[in-house]
């Protein structure tokens, strides 16, 4: 008996629903769609303005065999990017330069000394190399003089 009077108030359920389904369809009228009230219909694709997205900066620095970089900086602060070569390379390095100073550069497979060369476009480098080994053991950076 229970059982019947539970299918007996789901099938009521069922077509209360449905009856309210029907009220509000026929309502707002059938030959339009169910829109929300006070809604506007969605617009198409082509109607809708897409707005890029203002890229703030990227910044992608790899290391390859050890001593190769490879860098794509798009709007990336300079301090930073010297930074990450320092620390991916394990350099000393030692910079004056302004957190505001951003650079756009890419760059693919150069060795440190290259690498500080294409760097030098956007302040001046220092750097000493290690006696024995020749590899670069630390780096000064110093902003270019402004004429």
């Amino acid at each position: 008996m229970f059982l019947r009077r539970r299918n007996a108030i789901g099938k009521l359920f069922i077509v209360a629903y449905c009856l309210t389904f029907l009220f509000i369809y026929f309502r707002q009228g059938a030959t339009q769609p169910l829109q929300p009230p006070n809604r506007p219909p969605n617009p198409t694709l082509s109607q809708l303005e897409v707005e890029e997205p203002e890229v703030e900066y990227v910044l992608s620095l790899k290391v390859i065999k050890g001593n190769l970089l490879t860098l794509h900086a798009v709007n990336a602060s300079l301090k930073s990017v010297i930074q990450q070569i320092g620390g991916k390379l394990k350099i000393e390095v030692v910079i004056h330069l302004k957190d505001e100073e951003t650079i756009t550069l890419d760059f693919e497979e150069l060795d440190t000394i290259k690498a500080i060369d294409e760097l030098s476009k956007f302040a001046n480098f220092i750097y000493y190399k290690d006696a024995k080994t020749g590899k670069v053991k630390k780096i000064i950076v110093t902003p270019k003089s402004q004429k």
